[in-house]
């Protein structure tokens, strides 16, 4: 079951620049935004187009929306997100944003589901296609590690840990969190196939640590502001699945047929 919030992480959470540029993540700009951001899989939800003959604005539009909120989160906190930051930010009238997104509840769950959404994209897009099927499981911490650093993924962890003193938010975000976890199962079954592993309960549990500990990790990394030792607590979670990977392969692999002459 996926953790709405890891309880190692104070409810009160609030990135700072200082913090970011320990990370090495990305400044925004003024310019469109390439979202760098990933869980480890598919998109939980394909996001909805507007309609009609006007869809194409409304769409420009809901994307400007979108992309303010992940800054927003990003740059502030889930308390500083608030929707007339966001419609200042995305250069929309507020009514403009209401008219789509009538609470900020809303409004939030919809940017969580966006920023998921890129970051299937971000980790389908960056997946390592040569060398060993070793090597690509392995580097998908690298990835994902990379993922997690960027504004989207901020945006995210800051969702979730405000679900903790926001009792509608929780409640609407249990719907969320289900199609995340069928997103992560889909994405497991695929590193797996692509690993030539076999998608057992031990391949979930150690998706699982990984995933859980880079997220804490990326938290730590903001407070701590030391980002080698988070570079050394990656290259421990890769020596720990690279040694994963081959106690799998030992299991499966044929025991030599001894011939008592």
């Amino acid at each position: 079951m996926l953790p709405v919030v890891l309880p190692i992480l104070a409810p009160i959470f609030r990135p700072i620049a200082a913090s970011r540029q320990a990370l090495g993540v990305r400044q925004w700009t003024d310019g469109p935004a390439f979202y760098l951001i990933g869980p480890m899989t598919e998109p939980t939800a394909a996001i909805r187009q507007p309609r009609g003959p006007n869809a194409e604005r409304r769409a420009a539009t809901r994307e400007k929306i979108m992309a303010a909120g992940v800054r927003r989160l990003y740059e502030r906190g889930y308390a500083g997100a608030t929707t007339p930051e966001i419609a200042k930010a995305a250069g929309v009238a507020r009514g403009s944003l209401l008219h789509q997104f009538p609470t900020k509840v809303d409004l939030i769950l919809a940017v969580a589901e966006y920023a998921a959404t890129k970051q299937g994209e971000f980790l389908r897009t960056h997946r390592m296609t040569g060398g060993s099927k070793r090597d690509q499981f392995i580097d998908s911490i690298d990835r994902l590690w990379a993922a997690l650093r960027q504004p989207e993924g901020i945006a995210l962890i800051e969702i979730m840990l405000a679900t903790r003193h926001e009792p509608e938010l929780a409640g609407r975000y249990a719907r969320f969190a289900k199609a995340y976890e069928r997103s992560l199962a889909r994405g497991l079954a695929k590193l797996a196939e692509r690993a030539g592993l076999e998608a057992t309960a031990a391949l979930e549990r150690q998706a699982r640590f990984t995933l859980t500990s880079l997220r804490g990790l990326a938290v730590e990394t903001m407070f701590s502001g030391d980002p080698q030792a988070s570079e050394q607590s990656v290259a421990l979670l890769k020596a720990y699945r690279a040694a994963f990977f081959d106690a799998a392969q030992a299991e499966v692999r044929p025991k030599p047929t001894v011939v008592v002459g």
